[in-house]
């Protein structure tokens, strides 16, 4: 690493300080503001699901950047295992990276680069041989220029109300790496989109 590049944690939801949901939940409503929802819900779902055992330790691993040592959470990106099932082909387990944030007066410095890079390098064929996520298209350069290629695979969700639907709300679902042995046809994603 650089002298300039970020120190980046891993934090286990499972034991996530009270003090770092916080901070969680408002980097949330820094970087998403036009959602209506103020941090206090998203702290309480953090906080609520942490009670509930709805993580077991070392299930998710959030990945965050700090202003400093020991100051405030300024990127995120969270990752975890998925099963998924082609229906042409065999089931494979791929790395979901879901809620990559980073606060907008910390953009354009290279620290969601480094933190996207950081958590994808926990793909390791032959027993994780992708990362899987969906986005928006004002970031597809960004994910391009990581390594990540577009899949234009049909997915569904056999585990919905309507299996058939699409389980993605954003437009764009990425891959990575661009090479090789991505399953041609239909996947059924084997739970909601993340």
């Amino acid at each position: 690493m650089t002298a300039n590049a970020p120190t980046i944690e891993r934090l286990d939801p499972a034991t996530i300080s009270d003090a770092d949901a916080r901070a969680i939940a408002r980097l949330g409503f820094l970087a998403w503001p036009d959602n209506d929802e103020t941090p206090e819900p998203r702290l309480r779902r953090i906080l609520d699901r942490q009670a509930r055992g709805h993580w077991k330790p070392g299930d998710e691993t959030w990945f965050v950047v700090r202003d400093a040592p020991g100051g405030e959470i300024v990127a995120k990106a969270q990752t975890f295992r998925r099963r998924i099932l082609p229906r042409q082909g065999n089931p494979m387990t791929v790395l979901a990276l879901a809620g990559v944030t980073t606060r907008p007066d910390s953009r354009g410095k290279g620290i969601g680069s480094a933190l996207v890079a950081r958590a994808l390098q926990q793909v390791a064929p032959p027993d994780v041989p992708f990362a899987l996520f969906q986005t928006t298209p004002p970031r597809q350069r960004f994910y391009e220029r990581l390594g990540c290629v577009l899949v234009t695979n049909r997915f569904v969700n056999s585990r919905a109300d309507d299996p058939e639907a699409s389980p993605w709300w954003n437009e764009l679902v990425f891959r990575y790496p661009d090479a090789g042995d991505w399953p041609a046809g239909a996947i059924d994603l084997n739970g909601p989109g993340y």
